[in-house]
């Protein structure tokens, strides 16, 4: 999401392509009769609720769901951890389906675009505007996350910003049967601040640079361990008229 207003994600490019692609896949769903949940994937849940809903989905098919990103024996086992759980997501799509909810908010909209880790498209919610945000099919926010992993950075960077309020709304697959979490947060309208701005931000609330190679602009919070991933200008608001700096698309990992 132009330099002002901003709609989140960097790299934007036309989806009609995607749209149109895609187009099959929800005539079929809706041909099969999958249940569509109506008010409660519009309104979503908050993103607390919708990550405990998650972990006791993963936890009924067996799972043992990891909130930390570090958390892994090693890269084969997160990389097994990643098709279990999107198997899963998968498995429990038409109880918790946000197919409609995205169809809906995205058909023939010129708004809708692709950045490198999410579907986005401004919408309208009653007198407020919010963003949808689907993630790009078989991908979770950064490669190397699980399902699990990018609920809780969801809920991580929620608290980080209470005015945000993520929503979780359910799950989307793709033609290819590929899964998407579709998300909503409030629209924000600014403009990209500064490198230097957000450095300066992220200091005085006691973050320092982090650098483990993972080639993003990376910052780690002195106290609690926490890493910020992904803090380039483009994933942050600057609001003038308040002096307000928002991250509207950092991702959060737990210590």
């Amino acid at each position: 999401m132009t330099p002002s207003p901003v709609l989140i994600h960097s790299g934007k490019q036309n989806a009609e392509g995607f749209l149109e692609t895609d187009k099959r896949r929800s005539e079929q769903s809706r041909s099969r009769g999958e249940p569509n949940i109506g008010s409660e994937s519009e309104e979503g849940l908050a993103v607390e609720a919708g990550l405990q809903r998650w972990l006791a989905v993963a936890r009924n098919a067996g799972r043992n769901p990891e909130t930390r990103a570090h958390g892994f024996a090693s890269d084969l086992a997160r990389a097994e951890e990643i098709e279990a759980e999107e198997c899963v997501l998968v498995a429990v799509a038409a109880e918790w389906s946000a197919g409609r909810f995205f169809d809906e908010h995205t058909a023939g909209t010129p708004d809708f675009t692709k950045g490198s880790e999410h579907y986005v498209v401004r919408y309208r919610a009653g007198e407020k505007n919010r963003v949808l945000k689907a993630t790009i099919p078989g991908k979770f926010g950064r490669y190397e996350y699980t399902p699990t992993i990018y609920l809780n950075s969801l809920r991580l960077l929620n608290e980080f910003v209470p005015a945000l309020d993520t929503r979780i709304h359910g799950i989307r697959v793709a033609a290819d049967s590929r899964p998407s979490i579709v998300s909503s947060m409030q629209y924000i309208k600014g403009k990209h601040p500064h490198p230097k701005q957000i450095e300066t931000y992220l200091f005085r609330l006691g973050w320092e640079h982090f650098d483990d190679r993972s080639e993003t602009l990376d910052f780690r919070h002195k106290q609690s361990g926490q890493i910020i991933r992904d803090a380039h200008p483009r994933n942050w608001v600057y609001q003038a008229s308040t002096e307000s700096m928002v991250p509207i698309d950092i991702s959060i990992e737990e210590h």
